[in-house]
């Protein structure tokens, strides 16, 4: 009995030794997250986080497994508009230079058409694909 208890004991402390481990890393690494690349969103400020504390192991074990070393690209893509051939009068924005095809019509920067003067703002409304 001796030896099952010291075993059992060992791998106790060893398992809360290694839980505490994990903790520690990984709230270094989800502060290492928020700074890379540096950005002025503050995605903590957006939720309480004494009613709902973050999952440092869970955030970053998610990001790491799904993206890796990987750094998000802080330059903007450049985008053109064109009209649409379902909508009339709205604008649809694309990367610029892959609105090539002959039924787009008059294709423009986007920066030409927020930079017009008229009563009318534009309004741009923007979807992000998943990939999934």
């Amino acid at each position: 009995w001796e030896i099952f208890l010291s075993v059992s004991a060992g791998t106790v402390v060893a398992g809360y030794a290694a839980n505490y481990a994990f903790k520690v890393w990984a709230k270094m690494a989800y502060k290492e997250l928020l700074q890379n690349p540096a950005t002025s969103c503050d995605i903590d400020a957006f939720v309480d986080t004494e009613r709902n504390p973050v999952n440092y192991g869970k955030v970053v074990m998610a990001h790491k497994l799904r993206l890796g070393s990987r750094i998000p690209r802080t330059d903007s893509i450049p985008l053109e508009t064109h009209e649409s051939s379902h909508v009339p009068g709205l604008l649809v924005t694309r990367k610029t230079g892959t609105s090539s095809d002959p039924s787009y019509k008059n294709v423009t920067s986007i920066e030409e058409i927020l930079s017009q003067k008229s009563k009318k703002t534009p309004v741009v409304v923007a979807t992000i694909r998943m990939g999934f």
